[in-house]
C-alpha cells in the first residue's frame, strides 16, 4: 500500500496510520522471521542436502511452536537468524566440487539475503527493524529520484522538458514521475513518517523495551544519511522547505554522540577516579562536553552506591564552574552531598576614556606592565570599581558550594540540616561583606512526570520560605533545583536568588545558574519579551535559543521598527585558548541550532552572540589577526548566515595582547549590511568619563577602522546597553533600498574591500595579498574659522577639506567624499583614489550649494594630487527647496470648502503669521484680503529664510558640472551609477566620460518619464529605463559596463584601474605574472 501511496495513488492519513500499525504488529512479531526463512525453505525441498534442509526446518518448527505459546506484547527468545547464515556457510565450506559449490550458493542466497537483516535488528522486542528499515531506504531513494527533478524552484513546464530530455526512449518512466509527484503532498506526508521513525530510533536506547518506533535498535540507521542529506538540500516550495528543514534536524540528532555511549563512558571514569590522573580524567570528559546535563541522572540512577554519586557531581562540578577557581573538594557520603571551595576570578581591566587607542600599538603600550600609568586608574576609575563590585563577591574571597542529591522532593525537606554544613551557619567564617557568597544546588533523582512547571517552581518557593533565617545565617547566595523530566532529556532548572528574597529567576529558567552570568541575557530583556525555545540542537549544549518580541514599551520609543519576533541565539563555550577552529565550531553549533528551530520564515533581525570563555591568564591575541580570523570564517558561512537571517554575530573573548599585559575584554561586532561584504568592529572595555560605568571603545588600526568600512555604532555605549529593536543605519539602509535600490554610501567603501581582495584571491604569479587591503580616511570640508558654512563661505576663501577619521553618518551634508589608498596587485604598496558619493538618504540625494562645494574640493583635492577621481551616482538631481516655515503655516481658501476638488481661490496666512513671517523676517510677500469677514494675507511671493530653495541650486550645479570638464582633461575620472541619477547626477555622468551601469534601478535621466507622459499628453513610457537603462545608455555608448549589482559593479572599476597609472604621468601598471605566464613559452 505504501509503495502505491508514492506511485501516485492516493493513500488518506487514514490508510497510512492503519498500514504503519500493521508494520508495527509485524516488526514487533518474534515469529516474523521464522516465517519468512521458513517460507524461503519451502522452495528448497530436495534442492539441498536433506540433512541441512531438516535441520532448518527442525530450528523452524521448534520456534513456530515457541511463539504460538507466548502471549502477544510479551518478549521471548530471538529467533537466531545468524545460525541460519552459520550452518549454510558451513555446508558450502565443505563442498569441494567448485561447481557444485557454485550451485548450492545460487539455491541458498535468496534464504541467506532473508535472514541478513534480521541478523542486524538489535532491539530483542524489534526483531524486523532492519527489514523495514531496508523497505523505507527503498522508498527514500525512490521519492528523491522523482522529486529531484522538480525541486530547486524549476517550473513544471521546465522540469517536464528536462526529464523528456534525459529519458528519450522511456515515456513510462516520465509518466510515472509525474503521476508520483501529482501527489506531492501525499507522499510528503509519507516521508515525514519515516523521517520520523529514524529520528525516534537515533534517540531510543537499544536496551529500552518501550517501543519509539519500528526502526529502533536496526544497525543500517546510519546508511540513511546519504538519503536524509538528498532531502536537507531541496527546497522550491513549501512541502520540499518543511521536509529538508526536518531532515536537517535529523542529521544533527546524528552527529551528537550516543547518549549510552556517553554514560558508559562518564561511568567507567567515575570507576577508574582516584589515582593520581583523576584531574586529568575529569578535565578529558569535560573538554570533549561528554558530560552532559542529559546524561547527568542516568549516570547518576546507575553509580553503584553514594561515593560513586559524589564522583559524578565532582565531574558535574567542574564542568559548570570552569569560569572560577575551584581550590578544594570534601565528599559527605553520609549525607549524599558534595561540598567544595571556589574564588571568582579577577575581572578584565577597563581603559580611561582619555587614553587614545588609535592603534594596536598604543593598545599593546597600554596594556603593557611597564605603562601601567596609561590605564590612568583614577578616582574616576575607583568609583567604577566600587560600583561595579557593590553586590559582586571579590575574587579574593572563599564561596563555599554545596551539592546535595535527594531521592524525591520531598527529602529536600532536611534542608535546615544541608544548611548547616556551611561555615557561615555557626560563626566559623565570617559572612562575605559584598553580599552572600554561598550556593546551594539540589539534585532530585525522582523525575517529574506533570506538565505545570510553574507550579512547581512555586512549591519550592514555598519550601525555601520556610528556611529563609536559615539561609540568611548560611550566606547562601543563590539555590538551584535540578530536576528530571519524564518526557524531556533534559532536566528541570529551577534557580532562586537572594536578591529576589529566593523566587525564582523565570528568564533563567533551565539554564545552569554557572553559565548565565556568561549569556548577558539582561541586555535582552529590556526592549524584548523573551521565551526560552528550549529545542536547541548543540553537540556540546552550550547553544541556548531564545524568541524576543518587541515590546510595547520599546516601540512606542522606536515606532518604525520591525515588530515581528526574532531569534536570539546565546553560545558559551570554555576553551583553553581563543583559536580558529574553536570559533568555527562554536559558529557551526550555533547555525545548527538556529536551523532546527521550525519556521518557514526566520525573518531578518535575528542575533547570534558567542562567549568564548578561555584562559585569559595564558591567552595572547592579536585583535587584528582575531578580527581577520572571524571575517575569513563569517565569509565562508556568508550564504549561510543570511539564510538564517542573523543580521549581526556578536563574539567576546578574554585575552593578554603580551606576557607582561593585562587581561581585558575584547569584544567583535559582524554584519552584512550590503548584502556582499562581512563587516567586523573590533571593541574594548573602557571608562566613561563619569566613572561610573564601562563603555564600548572602538580599536583604531583594525581592519574595519582602517578601511572606513565599519559603522563603529557602539563606541561609548554602556557594555550593558540592551539590544535595541532598529540597528544603527538601518533606517538609512531601508531608504536607499526603497528609494533607488542602492546602498547607504557610508557601506560602499567595504565593497572596495572585498573587490580588491577578491582582485588579489584570482591574482597570478608570486606576490602574497597584503594583511590590510585598503586605508580609507574621509575628506571633511570645514570653515577656517569653525562652525557651520555656505556657499558664500567657498566664495569668500573661508572653506578647507581636511581628512578625518570620524563615524559613519557624522556628514549634514547630502555629498560624503573619502580618499582611499588600494594596495591592489599592481601596485601592493598602495595607490590614491578620490571617491565621492550622493548620500541619497539625505534630501534625497539632491544637489543643494553646500553638495555642489563638496563635490568641488574633492574632485579639485583629486586634481591636485593629480589622482584618479571616482564618483558613484544615485540622486535626484538640482534641489527645488521648501519653505518649512510657511510650510506649516499657510491655509487654503476654497471656492467650496464642502467641496474640495472644485479648487482654490489663494493661499493665504493669518495677520500673526504675515507679521513674523512677512514683516519681520521678509520670507513672503502678501496682500491684504478678506475671507469670511476675517483679514488675512493673501500670499503672492514666497521668499523663505532656508537656504538652497530655488536656482542658487543651479548655480551649483555649473560650477560641478565646469568641475567635472575640468577634471576630466586632467585626470582619470570614472563613474559608477548605482540608483537614479536625474538632471545635473546625468550631466555629470556624461562630462566624466567612463561609466559603469548598474543593470537594474539606475536610470540616467533628465526628468522622470511621468514629466514626459504629462507633457506629451499620452502615456508613451512606463519606466524611467525606458529613458536612461542599460538598454539605451549601454547600447548607445554612454554606459562602458553593465553589471547585474553594486559588487560587480565596484569589482569592474578596480578592474578598470588596474589598466591606470597611480597618477597623471605615472608608469603604467605592470603586474608580476611569474609563475602565471613565462616569456619564454612555446607558442
Amino acid at each position: 500500500k505504501v509503495k502505491c501511496g508514492m506511485a501516485g495513488y492516493v493513500l488518506s492519513s487514514d490508510a497510512l496510520r492503519l498500514v504503519m500499525n500493521d508494520i508495527q504488529d509485524a516488526v514487533t512479531d518474534p515469529a516474523l522471521p521464522v516465517y519468512e526463512i521458513d517460507e524461503q525453505l519451502s522452495v528448497l525441498s530436495g534442492r539441498i542436502e536433506g540433512s541441512l534442509y531438516d535441520e532448518l526446518v527442525k530450528m523452524t518448527t521448534y520456534y513456530k511452536q515457541l511463539y504460538a505459546n507466548v502471549p502477544k506484547g510479551e518478549t521471548s527468545e530471538k529467533f537466531p537468524a545468524d545460525k541460519v547464515k552459520h550452518l549454510i556457510a558451513e555446508y558450502g565450506s565443505k563442498v569441494k566440487d567448485e561447481s557444485e559449490r557454485a550451485g548450492f550458493v545460487a539455491l541458498t542466497t535468496p534464504l541467506v539475503d532473508t535472514a541478513e537483516p534480521y541478523t542486524k535488528s538489535q532491539a530483542a522486542s524489534i526483531p524486523g527493524s532492519e527489514r523495514i528499515l531496508s523497505s523505507f531506504i527503498e522508498i527514500l531513494r525512490n521519492w528523491i529520484t522523482t522529486e529531484r527533478w522538480f525541486c530547486g524552484g524549476v517550473s513544471y513546464a521546465e522540469a517536464i522538458e528536462n526529464l523528456r530530455k534525459a529519458n528519450k526512449n522511456d515515456s513510462s518512466g516520465i509518466l510515472d514521475a509525474c503521476r508520483a509527484h501529482a501527489l506531492l503532498k501525499s507522499t510528503a506526508t509519507v516521508i515525514s513518517t519515516i523521517i520520523d521513525s529514524i529520528s525516534d530510533a537515533g534517540k531510543t536506547d537499544i536496551a529500552s523495551t518501550e517501543l519509539k518506533s519500528v526502526v529502533q535498535g536496526a544497525a543500517g540507521l546510519v546508511e540513511t544519511s546519504p538519503c536524509l542529506t538528498d532531502i536537507a538540500s531541496m527546497s522550491g516550495n513549501e512541502t520540499y522547505d518543511r521536509l529538508s528543514q526536518r531532515c536537517r534536524n535529523v542529521l544533527i540528532e546524528e552527529s551528537l554522540p550516543s547518549m549510552e555511549d556517553r554514560k558508559n563512558k562518564v561511568l567507567k571514569v567515575v570507576q577508574s577516579l582516584g589515582g593520581e590522573d583523576t584531574t586529568k580524567q575529569i578535565e578529558e570528559l569535560v573538554q570533549d562536553n561528554i558530560a552532559g546535563s542529559d546524561i547527568l541522572f542516568p549516570v547518576l540512577r546507575a553509580a553503584a552506591d553514594v561515593s560513586e554519586q559524589l564522583k559524578v557531581l565532582e565531574i558535574t562540578a567542574r564542568k559548570q564552574y570552569q569560569s572560577y577557581n575551584i581550590t578544594e573538594f570534601c565528599p559527605m557520603a553520609d549525607q549524599g552531598a558534595l561540598k567544595f571551595i571556589y574564588h571568582n576570578k579577577p575581572r578584565a581591566s577597563v581603559f580611561s576614556s582619555s587614553s587614545r587607542i588609535t592603534s594596536m600599538t598604543d593598545l599593546t603600550r597600554a596594556m603593557s606592565n611597564s605603562k601601567l600609568s596609561d590605564l590612568e586608574r583614577s578616582d574616576s576609575d575607583s568609583s567604577l570599581q566600587s560600583a561595579e563590585e557593590k553586590g559582586k563577591v571579590p575574587s579574593d574571597v572563599p564561596r563555599v558550594a554545596l551539592m546535595k542529591i535527594c531521592k524525591t522532593m520531598g527529602d529536600s525537606n532536611a534542608l535546615k540540616s544541608i544548611l548547616q554544613e556551611f561555615p557561615q551557619y555557626d560563626g566559623s567564617a565570617p559572612p562575605c561583606k559584598a553580599g552572600p557568597a554561598n550556593v546551594l544546588s539540589i539534585f532530585v533523582l525522582e523525575s517529574y512526570t506533570g506538565d505545570d512547571e510553574s507550579s512547581l517552581a512555586k512549591s519550592i518557593e514555598t519550601l525555601l520560605a520556610r528556611v529563609l533565617e536559615d539561609l540568611e545565617k548560611a550566606d547562601i547566595r543563590r539555590v538551584t533545583f535540578v530536576i528530571p523530566r519524564a518526557n524531556h532529556p533534559l532536566p528541570s532548572i529551577f534557580t532562586f536568588r537572594e536578591t529576589a528574597d529566593f523566587t525564582e529567576d523565570h528568564l533563567y529558567r533551565d539554564i545552569e545558574p554557572e553559565m548565565s552570568y556568561q549569556l548577558e541575557m539582561l541586555r535582552l530583556t529590556k526592549n524584548f519579551s523573551v521565551t526560552y525555545l528550549g529545542a536547541h540542537l548543540s553537540p556540546s549544549g552550550q547553544v541556548y535559543l531564545y524568541k524576543a518580541t518587541p515590546k510595547a514599551s520599546a516601540l512606542a520609543h522606536d515606532k518604525k521598527a520591525n515588530k515581528a519576533p526574532r531569534i536570539f541565539a546565546r553560545a558559551v563555550s570554555f576553551i583553553g585558548e581563543f583559536s580558529a577552529g574553536t570559533f568555527e565550531q562554536l559558529l557551526v553549533e550555533s547555525f545548527n541550532a538556529v536551523d532546527s528551530i521550525k519556521t518557514s520564515d526566520q525573518g531578518g533581525d535575528n542575533h547570534l552572540f558567542m562567549n568564548v570563555v578561555s584562559d585569559s591568564q595564558s591567552s595572547i591575541i592579536d585583535p587584528v589577526l582575531v578580527e581577520q580570523v572571524v571575517s575569513s570564517i563569517l565569509k565562508r558561512y556568508s550564504d549561510r548566515t543570511a539564510r538564517l537571517g542573523i543580521a549581526e554575530v556578536e563574539a567576546k573573548t578574554v585575552c593578554r595582547l603580551a606576557e607582561d599585559a593585562h587581561p581585558i575584554s575584547l569584544r567583535l561586532v559582524a554584519s552584512n549590511p550590503t548584502g556582499f561584504v562581512q563587516v567586523v568592529n573590533t571593541y574594548i572595555e573602557a571608562v566613561h568619563e563619569s566613572g561610573s560605568k564601562r563603555v564600548f571603545k572602538s580599536i583604531g588600526g583594525t581592519k574595519a577602522n582602517m578601511a572606513c568600512s565599519g559603522d563603529s555604532s557602539w563606541e561609548d555605549l554602556d557594555v550593558n546597553t540592551p539590544y535595541p529593536l532598529t540597528r544603527p543605519f538601518d533606517a538609512q539602509r531601508k531608504a536607499a533600498l526603497r528609494s533607488s535600490d542602492t546602498l547607504y554610501c557610508y557601506d560602499l567603501p567595504a565593497l572596495f574591500e572585498a573587490a580588491i581582495e577578491k582582485q588579489w584571491t584570482d591574482a597570478t604569479g608570486e606576490g602574497s595579498q597584503p594583511a590590510m587591503v585598503m586605508f580609507t580616511s574621509e575628506l571633511v570640508v570645514k570653515k577656517k574659522s569653525g562652525g557651520p558654512w555656505t556657499i558664500e563661505d567657498y566664495a569668500n576663501g573661508n572653506l578647507e577639506l581636511v581628512e578625518a577619521q570620524r563615524k559613519a553618518g557624522k556628514n549634514d551634508v547630502g555629498m560624503v567624499a573619502w580618499l582611499m589608498t588600494l594596495k591592489t596587485v599592481e601596485y601592493p604598496n598602495g595607490r590614491q583614489v578620490v571617491l565621492i558619493a550622493n548620500d541619497i538618504t539625505h534630501k534625497a540625494g539632491s544637489f543643494g550649494t553646500r553638495e555642489d562645494v563638496v563635490f568641488k574640493l574633492a574632485s579639485q583635492f583629486a586634481r591636485a594630487r593629480r589622482i584618479p577621481r571616482l564618483y558613484i551616482a544615485a540622486n535626484s538631481g538640482a534641489r527645488i527647496g521648501l519653505a518649512e516655515g510657511i510650510k506649516k503655516v499657510f491655509k487654503v481658501a476654497f471656492k467650496d470648502p464642502s467641496n474640495p476638488e472644485s479648487g482654490a481661490d489663494f493661499l493665504y496666512v493669518s495677520k500673526s503669521d504675515y507679521e513674523r513671517l512677512g514683516v519681520s523676517r521678509k520670507d513672503l510677500i502678501a496682500e491684504a484680503a478678506t475671507l469670511n469677514g476675517e483679514e488675512v494675507f493673501k500670499i503672492t511671493d514666497i521668499i523663505g529664510s532656508e537656504p538652497d530653495l530655488g536656482v542658487e541650486n543651479l548655480k551649483g550645479s555649473g560650477l560641478i558640472a565646469g568641475e567635472t570638464s575640468s577634471a576630466y582633461d586632467d585626470i582619470f575620472t570614472l563613474t559608477l551609477v548605482l540608483g537614479r541619477t536625474v538632471g545635473i547626477g546625468a550631466y555629470l555622468v556624461r562630462l566624466g566620460q567612463r561609466t559603469i551601469q548598474k543593470t537594474t534601478s539606475s536610470p540616467i535621466i533628465l526628468t522622470g518619464y511621468q514629466a514626459l507622459n504629462k507633457l506629451m499628453g499620452v502615456d508613451v513610457y512606463s519606466t524611467n529605463d525606458q529613458l536612461g537603462g542599460p538598454a539605451i545608455m549601454y547600447n548607445n555608448g554612454i554606459s562602458h559596463i553593465t553589471d547585474n549589482d553594486h559588487l560587480s559593479a565596484v569589482t569592474s572599476a578596480v578592474h578598470w584601474l588596474s589598466y591606470v597609472p597611480s597618477m597623471r604621468g605615472g608608469l603604467l601598471p605592470i603586474t608580476d605574472v611569474t609563475g602565471g605566464d613565462e616569456i619564454e613559452r612555446p607558442i
